[in-house]
């Protein structure tokens, strides 16, 4: 059934497509079936051949689509299975090697088969006149029995004689194809067995002879795999006695000179031996010399000449990279052959070897040697270069429409390639014919282009002396090319004017002759003309940076225009990143605002500022990127740089030429160096950022430039720290933060982490990843060339002190915190190095000296950890204490103490301790040093169980000298970029304390100030607290000289107990602190929930004061009033408080009775001035912005109906309580209470928007349904209500 399908299928006609079919066969049968199913077929299919129940037509359909590609496979496939179910085939059952796969293949009866169907019946008659069926039967025959020779040689070796009787009959087949493919067979034949001589010489003679172009490719195919076998078979015969005095040449060599001699006059008769040769050239080296003439001197009508084809030029390129082949050769063989004879080959190898496999080294004897100037000499070689010279400049379709053009310009540059070859004098007048040609034809820029391509790889070998003979014909094509816009001509006549000036700058004569001036004059005129009219920009700056250095005073007439130029593409490129930022910021704003009347979610609230999509680079762009993130260098050359003509292209040319000449700009210098810190500062193209951090480099490094000065220097330095990532001048540019947080996998950049800026999880990627921090991040690698660079200036003497330094100590502390861990080390290293050793020194800069403002929104103190731990002696030996010393917060337990008796800073121990003989203390400080700062929670406790230690072995004197600077360093402002960072440095100074005796002696104001303001509340607490405790300092108002400050420790406590809503502790230790007994009774009352008692209490208390019956203090009359206040609201007698805010001027207590009294739709103006007179930290919290807010929803009708402000105003009123819930400890307190009620104020006056908006789109249509789903907000308020033990105030408050 197979075999019918196919004979329909391949004499069906065109009409119908039945490719499929023979898809079919190859894609499931031929490639599938294991060998034992193609011996089944095999053994079905031969018996047809001779019993006459199939046509000739049919078996040859058979032959060529299935039985021939099914046995060639069984050779060819990686893997084949003997047995069916190849996919369930084992290793062991599957065949590898040729010989077993024949074997198998051609075991009996299947190799009999073949013998007696395909061999034996065609032994006689091979040469009488057949059908053109019988013909392609046989053809197909031949192939198939050419295919088993050469995979299968072992297995049909006793039937090699029949073999060679079968293909020797077809070689005298009138049939040209069947007579071809007989050679095949013949040559497979030879290569595999040993022939006679006489069958070996007339195959070889015949083939050579054999010049049809329609089976020009059998006599190749048979050729290729006779001669690699020629010298092993035949060996140094000779065909017949040499000349007296001359080398014997081998019979095969003889054949091939003779058929090249004898037809000369063809080049059709030869072109099969030319390729022989060529593509052989191994086999024939010994004989070059023999060949070389007939060589060269065809390869004009080969490459010239009106008949001239595709192919013969491809041979003509052929023959002349043979020339440079065996050249190769002989180098490589010291200029003189070492064996004329050829090793043997294997008569079993594969017949279709490459050209030179088995062939060995070779000699030659007598006059077939010759010297290697002999091969190629001048004259040979200046034939060679005009043929492919003209090849190229005339043959226009040769050079533009093949593929041969750049092979063929490859083969001009090896021949003029001045290291391996003497100069060559080559005329180059025809070039100018070439321009003129293309000129008169309208300057066809691919003809240009084409033609200057080749003009610039001769005149780059050309001599000195012969430019100076040939600059008039140069000059005159570059004034020609000049005015072509294209730029790839700009390129290369950029490149050929420096050569032109660079030779007129050497040679005094030439540069004074007036083909040199006239030159100048031209490009000078074209120069300024270009750069005024903005015209072809691009070919002007190449032409600059070409001939530059060699215009003299001359330049100095461009940087005005130049200028111009910088000021422009700088412009327009900031323009560009600025539409980027507002595109990536006006998409954050879309993402984060909620639809009008939805309430706010959480997930909207936190996209606000989350990374967009970052802004895409240009084709330039990412060409250098490539390049910089492949070498890690930035190359500063044009060639390498600039791909193309864009803007940003022209931009980093104009840098890079203005670089070169930043002495000469003068006045313009500063504007120049603006320029560049704006691209800095504004710019989010990676390579453009690259380009400038290597010129700054540069200028920085180099100890011989002057200009810019050290000034600049710094100013240029200081600007690209908006390179480093989080910083503040980095997270302006708000599309470069993009692209960085989305390289980072999209994370927010806010600063509300519960971990703080550097989380375990950012830094153990990090450390992963070693120096390679993200490198789907293109400015990762900017960040750290940047940082290496400010690594190098630390380190250069040069810069010791320097304006350079100061500049840069903000990038140093960056450094120090960098997520490449390498980099980080490095840092550390180089201030490490700068310290003395003396821990009360080393604490006293860290945390009194050395500013953190920079890097203040950060856990600084992991920076300072690895240094205190450097100042131990890394050569002693731990001790394990006999006790261990826990800290109180953590229970971290530090049982670690270095063994040094010398008080010179260093951890001393206290108790007797057991050596611990195999570890050393830097065993145990490197580790630790790198785990501070991958963690920044293990850093904290790591910090808060060391400074203990530190403070126990510091003397009085230090520790007071350190405390002052640590009050100093508590106070400044700059801390308040950690209010929402948890842990921050302030919690762990705090903490440290509390575990230190004696505790340092700090401000209570300002324990009351940092416990509130960074949530530090219980370790402030626990200060305070021990304040109290000490007999010291039991007043609550102690002035300390000293110090300079008041210690009000009570009132700071209490103050404390307030804000936390701690009740209880609050009356306790008013109780036991107060001084008259009515501040005891009116606390006693509180604490029953008696509010009028208590509000009488209060008020008797201060009536007294008044009338000076009492002596009271200023603490405790402020309890009276502040009490009193608190005991109103409770009794809900907003009247008297909105009259005490009226009369004592007190916005903020106006404005909450007044929430509960008036109208706040007739009192909008009124409220909005009581707002703006509050005090700014009652103004930004929540409960002004939701007062704010309930503004904004009570307007009229015709402004509710823009709900924007609305929803951003209450957008705004969330994050204020979100914010007050962080400053909150993280465990719950009363204070939490009254933040809960304000988020659910916020949420209900959503829920008021929404059911304005349902109302006004109310409607007799749709009023069911608009009224069952204000039903189901009332109802949520019903569940929501508070609690029955919540305080009175919330329950008014709804």
């Amino acid at each position: 059934m197979l075999f019918k399908l196919l004979e329909v299928t391949g004499r069906s006609s065109g009409a119908v497509d039945t490719s499929f079919v023979f898809r079919y066969v190859w894609d499931d049968l031929i490639v599938r079936w294991p060998i034992s199913k193609r011996r089944e077929v095999l053994a079905a299919f031969l018996p047809r051949l001779t019993e006459g129940s199939a046509s000739d037509e049919s078996n040859a359909i058979v032959l060529q689509h299935l039985i021939n590609p099914m046995v060639a496979t069984v050779f060819t496939l990686p893997s084949i299975a003997i047995a069916p179910g190849i996919d369930a085939v084992s290793e062991s059952d599957v065949v590898n090697s040729s010989e077993q796969r024949g074997a198998e293949l051609l075991r009996a009866p299947v190799l009999s088969l073949i013998h007696q169907r395909g061999w034996q019946p065609h032994l006689t008659g091979g040469s009488q006149p057949m059908a053109a069926p019988k013909a392609s039967v046989r053809l197909e025959l031949v192939q198939l029995s050419s295919v088993l020779i050469r995979h299968a040689a072992p297995a049909v070796a006793d039937l090699r004689k029949d073999i060679i009787k079968f293909g020797w009959m077809f070689i005298r087949n009138e049939d040209i194809m069947i007579k071809n493919a007989s050679y095949v067979l013949v040559a497979q034949f030879i290569a595999a067995f040993d022939t006679p001589l006489k069958i070996i010489l007339q195959a070889y003679s015949s083939l050579l002879k054999a010049h049809q172009v329609e089976s020009r490719f059998l006599v190749r195919q048979a050729l290729d795999i006779l001669l690699p076998v020629l010298p092993v078979r035949l060996g140094q015969q000779a065909s017949e006695p040499p000349a007296a005095g001359a080398a014997a040449l081998p019979a095969w060599v003889l054949l091939a000179k003779r058929i090249l001699v004898d037809n000369s006059a063809s080049l059709a008769h030869t072109t099969h031996v030319y390729q022989l040769i060529a593509g052989h050239p191994a086999i024939f080296f010994p004989f070059r010399m023999h060949f070389a003439s007939n060589l060269v001197g065809v390869l004009q009508k080969m490459c010239l000449t009106h008949s001239a084809t595709s192919e013969t030029r491809t041979l003509a390129l052929d023959i002349m990279d043979l020339f440079l082949a065996w050249h190769e050769m002989l180098e490589g063989h010291g200029g003189v052959d070492a064996n004329h004879n050829l090793v043997a080959a294997s008569a079993e190898g594969d017949a279709n070897r490459s050209s030179d496999e088995g062939v060995g080294e070779r000699s030659t004897s007598g006059s077939s040697l010759a010297a290697p100037d002999l091969l190629l000499p001048e004259s040979r070689r200046e034939t060679i270069v005009g043929l492919l010279l003209r090849m190229l400049c005339l043959v226009f379709d040769f050079a533009l429409k093949t593929n041969l053009g750049p092979r063929a310009l490859d083969l001009l540059q090896r021949y003029l390639d001045s290291t391996k070859w003497q100069p060559m004098h080559l005329r180059l007048t025809f070039f100018e014919r070439s321009i003129q040609q293309i000129e008169a034809q309208g300057m066809n820029q691919q003809l240009v282009l084409h033609i200057l391509t080749v003009l610039s790889t001769v005149t780059s070998q050309m001599q000195p002396v012969w430019f100076e003979e040939y600059f008039g014909v140069l000059a005159a094509i570059i004034r020609k090319c000049i005015v072509v816009d294209n730029g790839q001509v700009q390129k290369i006549v950029a490149s050929m004017l420096r050569q032109l000036y660079e030779q007129a700058a050497e040679n005094e004569r030439l540069g004074s002759s007036p083909a040199a001036g006239d030159l100048r004059s031209h490009v000078e005129t074209l120069v300024n003309k270009n750069l005024q009219d903005g015209t072809n920009t691009f070919g002007t700056l190449l032409i600059l940076h070409s001939i530059g250095e060699y215009t003299g005073e001359q330049f100095y007439s461009y940087i005005p225009l130049l200028m111009k130029h910088v000021q422009k593409y700088t412009k327009e490129h900031n323009a560009h990143t600025s539409a980027l930022n507002a595109h990536a910021v006006s998409a954050a704003a879309t993402t984060s605002l909620p639809p009008a009347g939805s309430t706010p979610s959480m997930a909207a609230l936190n996209s606000e500022g989350a990374a967009q999509k970052p802004a895409t680079t240009n084709n330039s762009s990412t060409n250098l990127l490539s390049v910089v993130t492949v070498t890690g260098q930035t190359p500063l050359a044009v060639d390498k740089i600039v791909k193309g003509e864009t803007p940003l292209d022209i931009l980093l040319m104009l840098l890079l030429l203005l670089r070169q000449h930043i002495s000469r700009l003068g006045d313009q210098r500063r504007s120049f160096l603006t320029y560049i810190i704006q691209l800095i500062e504004r710019s989010s193209d990676p390579a453009l950022l690259h380009i400038v951090l290597a010129i700054v480099r540069e200028w920085v490094l180099d100890p011989q430039d002057v200009f810019p000065t050290i000034k600049e220097k710094a100013m240029l330095m200081s600007s690209m720290m908006s390179f480093v990532h989080g910083s503040a001048s980095a997270n302006d540019n708000v599309s470069r933060a993009s692209v960085r947080a989305s390289a980072n996998g999209n994370t927010s950049t806010g600063s509300s982490s519960n971990f703080g800026l550097n989380t375990l999880a950012t830094r153990s990627q990090a450390d992963s990843q070693g120096h390679e921090v993200d490198t789907g991040d293109p400015f990762a690698l900017l960040e750290r060339k940047y940082l290496s660079l400010v690594l190098e200036v630390y380190n250069d003497p040069r810069f010791t002190r320097s304006e350079m330094t100061m500049r840069l100590e903000q990038a140093f502390l960056s450094g120090m915190q960098s997520e490449d861990s390498e980099m980080r080390s490095r840092f550390l290293n180089t201030f490490d190095a700068n310290m003395p050793p003396s821990l009360p020194v080393r604490l006293n800069y860290l945390l009194e000296t050395q500013s953190w403002e920079s890097v203040a929104s950060t856990f600084w103190l992991q920076q300072c950890l690895p240094l205190l731990f450097a100042s131990t002696h890394h050569r002693t030996r731990p001790h394990l204490s006999a006790t261990t010393s826990r800290s109180a917060q953590n229970g971290l337990e530090m049982d670690i103490d270095v063994n040094d008796h010398e008080m010179d800073g260093r951890l001393t121990p206290e108790r007797p301790s057991t050596p611990l003989a195999s570890v050393s203390t830097k065993d145990i400080i490197d580790p630790l040093s790198r785990m501070v700062l991958v963690d920044t929670r293990f850093a904290y406790r790591v910090w808060v169980a060391l400074f203990p230690l530190l403070w126990q072995n510091l003397g009085s004197k230090d520790r007071h000298d350190l405390t002052s600077g640590l009050i100093r360093l508590l106070a400044k402002p700059y801390h308040l970029s950690l209010t929402s960072t948890r842990p921050n440095v302030i919690q762990a100074i705090l903490d440290a304390f509390c575990a230190c005796n004696p505790a340092p002696r700090l401000p209570p104001q300002l324990l009351r100030y940092l416990g509130q303001t960074y949530s530090a509340w219980y370790p402030a607490l626990t200060l305070l607290e021990n304040k109290i405790l000490d007999r010291r300092e039991i007043e609550s108002a102690i002035f300390d000289r000293a110090m300079g400050v008041e210690l009000g420790a009570f009132d700071a406590l209490s103050e404390l107990y307030t804000s936390l809503a701690a009740s209880h502790y609050f009356y306790g230790a008013w109780k036991r602190h107060c001084q008259y007994k009515e501040s005891h009774i009116a606390l006693a009352y509180e604490q029953l929930d008696d509010w009028a008692n208590a509000q009488a209490a209060y008020e008797r208390a201060q009536t007294k004061a008044r009338a000076g019956v009492l002596p009271f203090s200023e603490s405790e009359y402020c309890l009276w009033e502040s009490r009193w206040v608190e005991t109103t609201k409770r009794l809900q007698s907003w009247d008297m408080l909105l009259d005490l805010g009226l009369h004592e001027s007190l916005p903020e207590i106006e404005l909450e009775a007044g929430w509960r009294t008036w109208d706040w739709g007739e009192r909008q103006a009124q409220v909005r001035q009581l707002l703006k007179a509050t005090p700014p930290e009652v103004a930004s919290g929540p409960r002004a912005k939701f007062y704010e807010t309930y503004l904004t929803l009570v307007k009229s009708n015709a402004e509710r109906a823009k709900t924007a402000d609305f929803q951003r105003m209450c957008k705004e009123g969330i994050k204020a309580c979100l914010q007050q819930w962080n400053e909150l400890p993280p465990v719950g307190t009363p204070a939490h209470i009254g933040t809960l009620h304000m988020f659910q104020l916020m949420v209900e006056l959503a829920d008021a928007s929404n059911i304005y908006s349902s109302l006004a789109s109310t409607k007799v249509e749709n009023l069911e349904t608009k009224s069952g789903d204000l039903k189901s907000v009332l109802q949520t308020w019903r569940e929501r209500l508070p609690n029955n033990s919540d305080p009175i105030n919330i329950w008014s408050d709804l």
